[in-house]
């Protein structure tokens, strides 16, 4: 059973403390229908998924940083939520191709959410990603745009897109992993090294986490 972003399986509580973002902004966005997110189970509560807590982090950021209303920084998430499908999509041999693209150090390949200031038009919103000359590349529906040039010149704001995700699906695999009995010094002997962001968003240990993950699920009676 490979990992399902679209699995209702989280309480509201788990939410809270899987998407750092408190209950009464949780509350209050569902009841505005502000952020569209859960399916109410059959006894009455509410389940949500990793896409919807990916989305809840989205939204968070965005408000926090740049004081968008919770409705616009909603439709900046889609993207977000899409590329999370696609970086957790199984290759045919069972690996993680697209999580392999953006392994490593280098930045080449992630992708961005561009906040640009522009004196005439006002906050522009970009989706683009990092390429081969460290310039941020704007996309639209595939297609490439143009490159960042002049993005130094203006006000800006850069959403690491890749690196959210990264970190809402490692923390979700985390606590799976540990609630199972795993050994983190084992399995990740240098990750005492390393910050809690750092390690969170590091991608070759995702795409093991996401791997392990779906072979744990793949053994439940579910």
């Amino acid at each position: 059973m490979i990992l399902d972003p679209n699995e209702y399986r989280f309480t509201f509580g788990e939410v809270v403390g899987e998407s750092n973002v408190d209950a009464t902004n949780l509350r209050n966005w569902m009841a505005r229908e502000v952020v569209p997110v859960g399916q109410k189970h059959k006894l009455g509560r509410w389940l949500f998924s990793i896409a919807d807590i990916v989305r809840f982090r989205t939204v968070r950021s965005l408000t926090m940083l740049t004081d968008m209303p919770p409705l616009s920084a909603n439709r900046l998430a889609e993207p977000v939520v899409r590329r999370l499908f696609e970086l957790v999509s199984p290759g045919e041999n069972g690996d993680y191709p697209n999580l392999a693209k953006v392994s490593g150090g280098a930045l080449l390949g992630r992708h961005r959410i561009v906040l640009m200031l522009h004196p005439v038009s006002g906050l522009q919103t970009y989706v683009g990603r990092v390429a081969t000359n460290g310039q941020i590349e704007f996309m639209e529906k595939g297609k490439h745009l143009a490159y960042a040039d002049g993005l130094e010149e203006l006000p800006h704001t850069i959403f690491p897109m890749d690196e959210l995700i990264a970190s809402a699906v490692m923390q979700f695999t985390v606590s799976a992993f540990e609630e199972d009995g795993g050994d983190w010094k084992t399995r990740f002997p240098d990750e005492k090294g390393r910050s809690k962001f750092e390690f969170y968003t590091d991608f070759e240990c995702l795409a093991g986490m996401v791997a392990w993950y779906s072979e744990f699920r793949g053994g439940e009676n579910v």
